[in-house]
């Protein structure tokens, strides 16, 4: 389940927020990486979706972003966003590499994300700095041409 909403607001700057929430009776596989390949990931930001990041997948979890977009000169704009990530039971590897769950929500993770965007006439043009809480590299940028389009999951 998945909730984006743009607030109409007087100004010029746009306010908004997105709340996600996946439930599932999903129950482990033989091993950790099976398991965490096959648990939903939480992929707000485009260049989530680019890099593997356990800590944002999990059976069941809510999240929840707000988001920030102010335009500077015409078609171009800024956009901050921030989210929180918190999953029921975290999915963990144990000493003979299954998969084992965590205390009910006793963790949690957060997304950040700067973007500067230019809507050029052959598709926007794009500089990112990104946030990954518990990432291994934590901060990542970016520098896009055109749109980010993935393919549907084969499942």
């Amino acid at each position: 389940m998945v909730y984006d909403k743009y607030l109409n607001t007087s100004t010029k700057v746009k306010f908004g927020f997105s709340v996600a929430a996946t439930f599932t009776n999903q129950t482990a596989f033989n091993n950790y990486a099976s398991t965490i390949l096959a648990a939903p990931a939480f992929e707000p930001v485009p260049e989530s979706k680019t890099i593997f990041l356990p800590q944002f997948r999990a059976f069941n979890y809510v999240a929840v972003g707000v988001k920030m977009v102010v335009p500077i000169v015409k078609n171009l704009n800024f956009r901050l966003e921030g989210y929180g990530f918190q999953p029921f039971q975290e999915i963990l590897k144990d000493e003979d590499n299954k998969a084992a769950f965590g205390e009910d929500f006793s963790s949690r993770y957060f997304i950040g994300s700067g973007n500067l965007v230019y809507h050029a006439p052959f598709g926007p043009l794009s500089m990112s700095m990104n946030y990954f809480d518990s990432a291994e590299e934590p901060w990542s940028f970016s520098i896009n041409i055109g749109y980010i389009i993935f393919n549907k999951r084969p499942y």
